[in-house]
């Protein structure tokens, strides 16, 4: 029997059409829009305050302190936990590590997280042993989370949020550099956790060394800078008990040169007083901020090494914000595919060739009968 070439070529392109319009079998699974379903439940999480300590409205610690972080989470059976703040991995560092700022954790090994059991009543509870951690005064903030997600991957996942404030006993920080002695007092109000728009006050007193041949370098500068919106500063250099007020300067940026803060040494007092109001800045998440950070510069303008004290505050987001603009799994993000462009439905295709097809086959065997 002779092959009818029309027959032949509807066949080959019944083929072809389905080859082409079959998509892979990666693509064949059920769209759900590159969205990440909401995992259910909720988490909440605070610290107790220090023993010994209960009255501190900011609670304080002190490097060394045993802190207790509990909270409930009605989402999982295990309550994982990581820790942000200066120094720290962007998506969290292991808070139960003796050098938390070269332990980062990673998304989904629940190994590089701290876990805590979910009781019956959806209570749980982990004991933070800070002398076993080598965490420098700071603000940190400690994250729960009903599983084991890292910073990035929170948006469809329940988590809480708690500030801690790790401070040196004492009120005054001090800095010792080669010839020189700073001191510095440094306050912030309000001094705890503040909501974005909240206005800050900060004051800070810095008492240059008496004794030595100068007070303060003449070639180097004083340098006082904040996160803060809307920055203001005052400021005022007392010599021997009398007040000297400065023009205001205006800025994230306060620089003092050393012609003007060098005296000889034996004054009796020099200090330099400085008032600063601003504003907290929006924010997404709890987040911490220099509220004032204090450095000497050299000609050169590097830092000078060990010269640097930070005051820095805990920002909170407004009650309702999102903390993501967008959904880290959201089409378009790095390693999240886009939706298909195409106009048609491949399985439209496939159905039309078929139907071509089928009637070719049809026509040809009656022609041949």
């Amino acid at each position: 029997m002779r092959l009818n070439p029309l027959l032949v070529f509807i066949v080959v392109l019944f083929f072809a059409c389905t080859a082409s319009g079959m998509p892979q079998s990666a693509d064949i699974t059920p769209d759900t829009g590159g969205v990440q379903p909401a995992e259910q439940g909720e988490v909440t999480v605070y610290v107790l305050p220090p023993a010994g300590r209960e009255n501190d409205p900011d609670f304080r610690y002190h490097p060394g302190d045993t802190i207790t972080v509990t909270g409930t989470n009605t989402g999982s059976s295990t309550t994982y936990l990581f820790i942000t703040g200066p120094n720290l991995k962007a998506n969290g560092s292991q808070i139960q590590n003796a050098y938390p700022p070269a332990a980062g954790v990673v998304e989904g090994d629940t190994s590089t997280f701290a876990t805590a059991a979910v009781g019956a009543d959806n209570r749980w509870s982990f004991v933070w042993d800070t002398s076993k951690s080598t965490l420098a005064p700071g603000t940190y903030t400690v994250y729960a989370v009903s599983r084991p997600h890292d910073r990035n991957h929170l948006a469809y996942s329940p988590y809480g949020t708690t500030p801690v404030l790790l401070v040196k006993p004492g009120a005054a920080a001090t800095v010792r550099q080669e010839s020189f002695t700073l001191e510095e007092e440094i306050v912030a109000d309000p001094s705890g956790p503040v909501r974005s728009g909240t206005p800050v006050t900060v004051t800070a007193t810095v008492y240059l060394p008496m004794g030595g041949k100068q007070t303060f370098p003449p070639d180097h500068y004083l340098v006082f800078s904040t996160g803060l919106e809307n920055p203001r500063w005052s400021y005022a250099l007392v010599l021997d008990g009398v007040e000297n007020t400065r023009p205001i300067p205006h800025g994230a940026v306060l620089s003092l040169s050393g012609f003007e803060l060098s005296y000889p040494g034996d004054l009796n007092e020099e200090r330099i007083a400085i008032t600063l109001q601003g504003t907290a800045p929006v924010v997404r998440e709890g987040i911490t901020k220099n509220a004032v950070r204090i450095s000497v510069v050299d000609p050169d303008g590097n830092v000078v090494p060990n010269s640097t004290v930070i005051r820095e505050i805990t920002i909170l987001p407004l009650p309702g914000t999102a903390p993501y603009d967008t959904p880290t799994t959201a089409p378009g993000m790095p390693g999240v595919p886009s939706p298909s462009t195409q106009k048609g439905s491949p399985a439209m295709v496939v159905a039309i060739c078929g139907i071509v097809a089928g009637c070719g086959i049809l026509f040809g065997i009656r022609k041949q009968g």
